[in-house]
């Protein structure tokens, strides 16, 4: 295989199979992944909820708690 094919094409051609993937899908990827942000925050919430900081509580600055969840 030449020089060229191995140092320009294939890279390029990486790159272009890369973005025909199904995993760069902005939106597969986040409906795959708020399901497991929203475990993951709800679980932060019940173990520290009531935790202070400050006068403050987790629950009081939670971007959840601004959702209405």
């Amino acid at each position: 295989m030449s020089s060229f094919v191995t140092q320009k094409v294939l890279p390029a051609l990486a790159v272009v199979l890369r973005n025909l993937s199904d995993t760069t899908d902005l939106k597969a990827v986040m409906a795959k992944k708020i399901p497991e942000e929203q475990e993951r925050v709800k679980n932060f919430r019940k173990t520290y909820g009531a935790t202070k900081v400050g006068e403050v509580t987790v629950d009081m600055v939670s971007v959840v708690s601004f959702c209405g969840s």
